[in-house]
């Protein structure tokens, strides 16, 4: 894989904290593996034993392919144990399978042109710490012109998302999907420039059990053109994803994955803007009921500044506000820091023009530091495509390492972990850093590693194709890896033992 940076694709890919004993588990999260003592009678930190991620939709057509990857990251506590990883999609017609026999293993399940439910992966005992699974699609033709990836998830009770719409033309799928055997309910509230939307077809969504129900925000919020959705769980927990596009008679203008944007907040950082040419717009979601004055800087190669005329945005209460910021932006990777009065979130809509009046499209979302390995899996290797990490520290000088895991089909020899040098990131900076291509392999799985000991970093990547006459695109923050749960200290209680 090399570098074209004259191209149009070079233009998008190549321009040039937390104390581990005291990070708090959440879903998704990393923690350090110290562990409690019986004498200090403190909390526990033990591997995970069983972890579930889901991906949304593995269904492909005659236009678009599909494939879903998954990998059991090596070298990680709690692997010396024995243990099952499968990916196997819900009941339903054309069954996809696979199946992860080791740590650092890989597998794959691809889609034609058939429908498939959603994909859902399981690992159990000493290959569930590290698993991470990615869903991507590529279309060369129709409506389906671009790529598409998710990262694959566990069921939450809560999600957000900053982007998408009900316009002309734009079809945003809200996509819930419940793993397990028991329904789920949730509510669905739809955010508009002007303010929430009224949605009584959102309101206590049941979601089967081992099965999806998908909801269609042009539907749920017709004619606003920038939405926002914020699902909470009644019952259960399910996955979510956001799936927008958009068409102008027979052109694609756009098409990917919305990811999932951090919990509302007073300050936060969106990474992963990428490079080239084409609009980057910003949009903001104000859920409370009073308005927010939000403050932005941006974080480039080159320094970290308040974008001129576009540093300062009025947010209504309960809605979404959008401020371009490709002039400030001068074709560079950035992230996006802001701060606000009250709770916001965020997320960048990427374009860029292609042939025929087609757009290709990605989006980023607020998202955390890394306080421990983030890994993606499922990018691509070809003569054609690129993909690069964008990195943002945006406090003090951080640093990573990263190691590429190439995939290998099954019965085929293990290939080697491949660790690139140590990549240092300045403080208040954003470097792009393009990964080099591993030999002989259809795909791999990168993983970053922070040094816990320098400033936090935040990651995420993109990947770029050229398809001769256009770029497709994709990419989003890096999944933090689940690699250990806190376990709460249990005390006997003599009066339930012993009665009284």
């Amino acid at each position: 894989m090399t570098s074209t940076s004259g191209s149009l694709r070079g233009r998008i890919i190549a321009a040039a904290t937390l104390s581990a004993a005291a990070v708090v588990v959440v879903a998704g999260t990393w923690l350090a593996p110290e562990r409690g003592s019986a004498a200090t009678g403190g909390p526990r930190i033990e591997p995970v034993d069983s972890a579930v991620l889901v991906c949304p939709d593995s269904s492909g057509t005659k236009d678009v392919g599909v494939r879903v990857s998954a990998a059991v990251v090596p070298d990680q506590p709690g692997q010396d144990r024995p243990g099952a990883a499968t990916l196997r999609s819900l009941p339903g017609a054309n069954p996809l399978t696979a199946t992860i026999d080791a740590s650092g293993g890989q597998a794959q399940v691809v889609s034609g042109a058939l429908p498939h439910p959603p994909v859902v992966v399981r690992a159990r005992g000493g290959l569930a710490p590290g698993l991470v699974a990615d869903q991507t699609a590529r279309g060369r033709s129709g409506a389906g012109w671009g790529r598409a990836s998710a990262a694959c998830v566990a069921p939450a009770a809560e999600w957000w998302f900053v982007g998408g719409g009900g316009g002309a033309g734009r079809r945003t799928r809200l996509v819930l999907t419940n793993p397990e055997s028991t329904p789920a309910q949730v509510d669905v509230t739809v955010y508009a420039g002007d303010g929430p939307v009224d949605t009584p077809g959102g309101q206590g969504v049941a979601v089967p059990a081992a099965g999806r129900t998908v909801l269609r925000v042009d539907a749920l919020a017709p004619e606003n053109f920038t939405t926002a959705i914020h699902v909470q769980g009644r019952i259960g927990r399910v996955a979510a994803a956001l799936s927008d596009s958009e068409v102008a008679g027979l052109a694609a203008r756009g098409v990917d994955w919305v990811p999932p944007a951090a919990t509302p907040a007073r300050s936060g950082l969106v990474p992963g803007v990428p490079s080239g040419v084409g609009p980057r717009e910003l949009l903001v979601l104000n859920p409370s009921e009073r308005a927010a004055e939000v403050s932005i800087r941006l974080i480039t190669p080159d320094a970290t500044f308040a974008p001129a005329g576009v540093d300062r945005l009025e947010v209504p209460a309960g809605a979404v506000a959008t401020v371009e910021l490709t002039e400030a932006l001068a074709e560079q990777p950035a992230a996006v820091v802001f701060s606000s009065d009250v709770p916001v979130t965020a997320g960048v809509r990427s374009r860029i023009p292609g042939p025929d009046r087609r757009v290709e499209q990605s989006w980023t979302a607020a998202a955390g530091a890394l306080t421990g390995p983030g890994a993606v899996s499922g990018l691509p290797v070809s003569a054609r495509t690129e993909t690069a990490l964008l990195l943002t520290a945006p406090r003090a000088a951080g640093r990573v390492t990263v190691d590429l895991l190439p995939y290998a089909e099954p019965g085929a020899p293990a290939r080697p972990v491949r660790r690139l040098p140590a990549i240092s990131v300045p403080a208040g900076r954003t470097v792009q850093v393009p990964l080099p291509g591993v030999t002989d392999a259809p795909w791999f799985t990168a993983v970053v590693t922070p040094d816990l000991d320098l400033g936090p970093v935040y990651a995420a990547h993109v990947t770029a194709e050229d398809a001769g006459a256009g770029v497709l695109f994709t990419g989003y923050p890096m999944a933090l890896l689940r690699v250990t749960v806190g376990v709460p200290a249990v005390q006997p209680d003599l009066a339930v033992t012993v009665g009284r």
